[in-house]
């Protein structure tokens, strides 16, 4: 993914049987790209991950911001 590319996630685990792979993925994408989260209720060493990583960061509380992402 590139700087300019749009990433949304949603619905991911992060529990400890999941973080490596998901590192793994994450570290291997452009520190500039968008990064869309969309979560009531992340977990908190998930999102202090991606803040880590992107500086482009959005976290959204519900799926309503859908409508205008797609």
């Amino acid at each position: 993914m590139g700087k300019d590319d749009d990433c949304i996630i949603c619905g991911l685990s992060y529990w400890h049987v999941d973080r490596n792979e998901l590192d793994a993925i994450l570290v291997n994408c452009n520190p500039e790209m968008n990064v869309k989260m969309i979560n009531p209720n992340p977990a908190k060493s998930f999102t202090a991950v991606l803040t880590s990583l992107f500086s482009k960061l959005i976290v959204y509380p519900n799926a309503k911001i859908l409508e205008r992402l797609v």
